[in-house]
């Protein structure tokens, strides 16, 4: 993969070393808030690294002080084509995650087998738009209705992808975005969680740090109750340490201006090998871009076809 920092990501980075603030502070707050003004939500909770923005979507979801918390022996409907820490977190929680298979044009979770996986014990479904292809968000949200689920979409993949010409990630009760080396815009390691829900959010800030409370918008409604405790040691819930640095921020804050070059040029780049490959569509197809929704190209995906004569090893050493 191309790096796609530079001198500018670099110097950010610099700077914040030599001022010595390093630890999570205003810069990430205001990383924070110029995603949220990307994504168009509220709520936006930097994290160390996508992996971390699903736990913390999972672990808020699932935990007791939220109010339509999902319990122990819950059903959580999931993409089988996906990355690990998607299902982990939900393990890790304690829910069960039912793996159903893709549609073989889009690559997303099929909208087919997400019905037949529905049972009394489905509390929610958890689609990944795969390769920055998103899936189709209008039956999904259908689905939830009609059934009383909850929506978790794993965007790790498909940041600056659109549904409707909405951004992904704004269709559910939470989204997550990562910022890893390879990804469309990148702090390096790092993550996001977005959500419209407030209390969900600061159930986010809580958990990510400690358990604590000093990264609330509004901290008040424990130090009020708690008004024996010195507040800056004001722990009132389980919580990890997985907290994005200044000096990530700051990358990221360079790099989130980008973001729109960076997605056409994927997409300009797919189109390309889409046209210079057409010679070959007795052997393989390509992903097709779902419906009424604007893909970011994460990767370019090949299928080979069941009559194709190439062997899939040896294909795969040639690509390499």
């Amino acid at each position: 993969h191309e790096p796609t920092f530079g001198a500018d990501e670099i110097k950010a980075a610099v700077n914040t070393l030599l001022s010595t603030k390093v630890t999570s502070g205003k810069s990430v707050i205001e990383f924070e808030e110029s995603f949220s003004k990307k994504v168009k939500l509220n709520n936006c909770v930097s994290s160390n690294s996508g992996s971390s923005a699903n736990l913390l979507a999972v672990s808020s979801i699932c935990n007791p002080d939220y109010k339509y918390h999902l319990k122990e022996g819950d059903e959580v409907i999931v993409s089988a084509l996906s990355w690990s820490t998607t299902v982990w977190p939900l393990i890790q929680n304690k829910l069960i995650p039912v793996i159903v298979d893709i549609d073989l044009d889009t690559l997303s979770i099929s909208i087919e087998e997400v019905k037949k996986a529905i049972t009394p014990k489905t509390k929610a479904i958890m689609p990944v738009h795969v390769y920055g292809n998103p899936c189709n968000m209008s039956e999904l949200i259908s689905i939830c209705k009609e059934n009383n689920l909850v929506l978790i979409e794993d965007c790790c993949e498909a940041l600056g992808a659109e549904y409707n010409n909405e951004p992904v990630g704004t269709f559910g009760s939470v989204g997550t975005f990562s910022f890893y080396f390879s990804h469309h815009i990148t702090t390096l390691e790092g993550g996001i969680t977005v959500t419209d829900d407030d209390n969900l959010a600061e159930l986010m800030r809580i958990i990510r740090a400690h358990g604590w409370v000093r990264d609330m918008k509004n901290s008040k409604i424990y130090s009020d109750q708690f008004r024996d405790f010195d507040e800056r040691f004001l722990f009132v819930n389980l919580g990890y340490n997985l907290r994005l640095t200044e000096l990530q921020a700051n990358f990221g804050l360079n790099q989130i201006n980008k973001l729109d070059g960076i997605v056409n040029k994927r997409r300009n780049n797919t189109n390309m090998y889409k046209k210079k490959l057409t010679e070959f569509n007795n052997e393989f197809s390509f992903q097709q871009e779902t419906k009424n929704s604007k893909s970011s190209c994460f990767g370019f995906p090949i299928i080979l076809k069941n009559t194709s004569n190439v062997d899939l090893n040896n294909f795969t050493s040639f690509l390499n």
